[in-house]
């Protein structure tokens, strides 16, 4: 049995490791998504009850341990930028997540090329040896 070509089975280690690093990287970016998106829910519905309130309501946000009081409009800038730069994330965190997956399959591409040219390679080395002067020993002088 022939052995394996080592070039061969260094790109499928090269992959195989490149694979298991995209996989945790894009779980990573998914759970940063998820985790970013239930933040923008929260502040959404913050948001909507903040609304809800007389204006003259007296309105306090967390900042760290302490409450403070603040205005309506003060309170719903806050929250509408805050969604804002959240969805910010969300879409570059989805960008991040398809540049990994391109990369991705873009070395499993140059695996499937690198097989494709070993291939060809093993075929024009036996067709070439085999067309020798061992065809004229076949015909009757």
């Amino acid at each position: 049995m022939e052995a394996a070509d080592p070039e061969l089975t260094k790109a499928f280690q090269q992959l195989q490791s490149k694979k298991q690093e995209t996989a945790q990287q894009v779980e990573l970016m998914d759970n940063k998504i998820g985790g970013t998106a239930r933040a923008v829910k929260i502040s959404e519905l913050t948001l909507a009850e903040v609304s809800d309130q007389p204006i003259d309501a007296h309105l306090y946000r967390c900042i760290g341990r302490a409450f403070f009081l603040s205005s309506k409009t003060g309170i719903q800038d806050f929250f509408q930028t805050k969604v804002s730069k959240l969805n910010e994330n969300i879409r570059a965190y989805q960008e991040s997540k398809a540049v990994l997956q391109k990369e991705l399959k873009e070395s499993e591409q140059a695996i499937r090329e690198l097989v494709m040219r070993k291939k060809q390679q093993m075929s024009s080395l036996s067709s070439s040896g085999s067309t020798g002067t061992a065809g004229n020993w076949d015909k009757p002088d």
